[in-house]
C-alpha cells in the first residue's frame, strides 16, 4: 500500500475516531469471509461502522487523542466497531452477533474515552434503549405525584361525604 494511501486511511480514521461515541475492538480470528460480510450488515442497518485496520494504522489515527494510551498496547487481528450515533449501539451489534456465531472475541471497549473491559461491554450491550430507560424514568417521577394526588382527593371525598351526613342529619 503506497504512503499516501496509508496517510488518507490514517486521517480517515482519526476523524472517525474522535466523532465516534464509542469504539469496541474485537478480535475477528476463525471469521470467515461470509460471518464477517453479516456482521458487516448488521452493523451498516445500525449505523455503525465495522471496520478491520492494520494496528500500526490505528495506533497512528489514535496519536493525539484521548485514545492514544488505549491503543498502545495494540496486539493481533483487530477490527474495530465505530458508532457516532450512541453509546451502545456498536456494543449491542457485536454482542448480538456473537450469541448467534460465537465470534467475534471482543477485546475492549472505548466510550467516550473510557476503557471496558469485555463483560463491561457486555453488560452496556444489555442495558435497554435510550427511550425506554427515559420512559422508566419518567414513571418513577410520575409515580409519588399520582400518590399523593391520590390521598389528597381521597381526604377531599372523605370532607365531603362527612358534611354531607351532617346536611342529612340537620334536615330530618
Amino acid at each position: 500500500m503506497a504512503t499516501a494511501q496509508k496517510q488518507q486511511i490514517v486521517e480517515d480514521l482519526a476523524k472517525k475516531m474522535v466523532a465516534a461515541k464509542a469504539i469496541i475492538l474485537t478480535d475477528f480470528t476463525g471469521m470467515d469471509v461470509l460471518s464477517i460480510s453479516e456482521l458487516r450488515k448488521k452493523c451498516r442497518q445500525a449505523g455503525v461502522e465495522y471496520k478491520v485496520v492494520k494496528n500500526t494504522l490505528t495506533k497512528r489515527a489514535a496519536r493525539g487523542t484521548a485514545y492514544e494510551p488505549l491503543v498502545a498496547d495494540l496486539d493481533g487481528p483487530t477490527a474495530l466497531a465505530l458508532s457516532s450515533t450512541d453509546e451502545v449501539t456498536a456494543a449491542r451489534v457485536i454482542n448480538d452477533f456473537r450469541r448467534e456465531h460465537e465470534l467475534p472475541v471482543i477485546k475492549f471497549g472505548l466510550v467516550e474515552g473510557k476503557v471496558l473491559k469485555p463483560k463491561e461491554v457486555q453488560r452496556l450491550a444489555s442495558l435497554p434503549s435510550k427511550e425506554v430507560l427515559l420512559a422508566q424514568f419518567a414513571g418513577a417521577l410520575k409515580r409519588p405525584l399520582a400518590s399523593l394526588s391520590y390521598a389528597l382527593t381521597y381526604k377531599l371525598r372523605q370532607l365531603a361525604c362527612a358534611l354531607e351526613e351532617v346536611k342529612k342529619t340537620k334536615t330530618q
